[in-house]
């Protein structure tokens, strides 16, 4: 049985799975759990592991656990393809499993974010995430952002975890207009519904948080523009909110005239 597996879910990351998977060659195994990429995000992987797959997305969580399922290590490190793994930290897991994971079920990373190239330090607050997982004391959970449920106690790593968040504002700015997409409809099945209150207080809310309670303008320019977005993102959640709900509303119209 190989002692840690690392798996990855991926749509059309060309562009950067590489310097993902050649942060990985010290695994023992690479699982990579795709969701039709109609780039080369499939023909790199299958340069660096034979364990390629692909399921239809349905949310985060699902597609995560799919991979766990297809993982054989007892332990399992999961990373997204815009992460990676230094020397460091590579040498950190392997002593921690090789210790049997000093009594822990997971372990917890920290991340070195960058946007456009760039160290972004604070607007992030503390970047932690449980990365490293016991297979069999862990399972995700949440549709979106998605969380862990842990069968134990959770340590901390020392070395970090390299993210490069976004190679530009672009991709960035894209990269949370999906998400929000994805939010708003998670929130809205929760039951959750529109409320103007939280669209107009949320939003300027979240900006001063981000650029001014946690120090975000310590970042520079940069630290503004990605507040603003996470502010923006916050407004598009409750605008799309209210999209739903007035798409809800017609349909349900439609089926009460159908009914007379």
């Amino acid at each position: 049985m190989p002692a840690l597996s690392v798996i990855i879910i991926t749509k059309n990351e060309a562009h950067r799975i590489r310097r993902c998977l050649e942060s990985l060659q010290w695994a023992d195994e690479i699982v990579v759990v795709d969701s039709g990429s109609s780039d080369d995000t499939l023909s790199i992987c299958k340069e660096f592991t034979e364990n390629v797959f692909v399921r239809p997305f349905d949310n985060f969580s699902n597609q995560k656990n799919a991979a766990l399922d297809l993982a054989s290590g007892e332990w399992v490190l999961s990373i997204d393809a815009d992460e990676v793994v230094t020397a460091d930290l590579a040498r950190e897991i392997r002593q921690r499993i090789r210790s049997t994971g000093a009594g822990y079920a997971a372990y917890s990373v920290r991340r070195e974010n960058f946007v456009c190239g760039r160290p972004i330090r604070h607007v992030f607050q503390n970047d932690t995430q449980v990365k490293l997982l016991k297979r069999g004391a862990c399972r995700y959970f949440k549709s979106v952002h998605e969380d862990l449920d842990v069968k134990g106690a959770i340590g901390m790593l020392e070395s970090p975890l390299l993210h490069y968040n976004s190679d530009n504002l672009g991709e960035f700015i894209r990269k949370q207009n999906h998400y929000t997409t994805l939010e708003a409809k998670a929130k809205f099945e929760r039951g959750e519904r529109f409320s103007l209150v939280k669209l107009a207080f949320s939003p300027p809310r979240t900006f001063v948080y981000r650029y001014v309670m946690i120090g975000g303008y310590k970042d520079g320019w940069m630290g503004f523009v990605i507040a603003a977005v996470m502010a923006y993102y916050v407004f598009q959640i409750h605008r799309k909110m209210f999209a739903l709900g007035k798409s809800d509303e017609t349909q349900r119209r439609v089926g009460e005239n159908r009914s007379r």
